[in-house]
């Protein structure tokens, strides 16, 4: 059986790297800049491979300063050139960063988000019970409720879409009370619900 480390929320990615010190494991894998970058030296150091997920482009992000998107820039550079492997999600998302990074990795690699289908057979059905009816159309977003994200976009977007159609906004954070403030101003409370953070999404475990 391979062993393998995860790395990922920056909040938390130094105490993973000084727990990942202590272990022993076959691969690292990391999700996004920071954790790429801990993943890199816990590579050198282990002499284990490091598989690198971008997740998007850090240096891009609108919260961040002139200055951290100037440092975010030059870190984006160097750690996902240096990857034992680079993985996108799609043919887009590497193009994505192409278009934005100026040059893609050497040794990348496509590899989709995996579904259990099985787990979502019955899914569908209930969900359009629960919210409307068997013939409404579902969008669902699934994220961090916060500005990057772009939600207040799609919120003013359903105004334009069909009746017939609800908005299911899972997940939690600190925009929350703003994105409801826009879902009533756009008058469409009866066709968006917050459900809140969930554990019992549906992923490929």
């Amino acid at each position: 059986m391979v062993k393998y480390v995860t790395l990922g929320n920056p909040t938390y990615n130094l105490m993973s790297f000084v727990r990942s010190m202590q272990i022993n494991y076959d691969i690292i894998i990391s999700n996004g800049v920071v954790s790429s970058f801990f993943g890199l030296l816990l590579s050198r150091i282990k002499r284990v491979p490091v598989i690198m997920i971008p997740h998007g482009i850090s240096h891009l992000q609108p919260q961040y300063s002139k200055m951290i998107q100037k440092c975010l820039r030059l870190l984006e550079t160097q750690v996902y050139k240096r990857g034992t492997r680079v993985v996108f999600l799609s043919p887009d998302d590497k193009k994505s960063f192409v278009t934005k990074m100026g040059f893609s990795p050497a040794n990348y690699q496509i590899i989709p988000t995996a579904v259990h289908l099985e787990r979502l057979a019955n899914t569908s059905s209930n969900i359009k019970t629960e919210y409307g009816g068997i013939n409404k159309k579902i969008i669902v977003f699934a994220g961090r409720l916060v500005g990057v994200k772009g939600i207040p976009f799609l919120l003013r977007a359903m105004r334009y879409i069909n009746d017939n159609t609800v908005l299911l906004i899972v997940g939690d954070g600190p925009d929350k009370d703003k994105l409801q403030t826009i879902v009533v101003e756009q008058k469409i409370s009866s066709r968006v619900f917050f459900l809140g953070y969930r554990r019992d999404i549906v992923t490929g475990k």
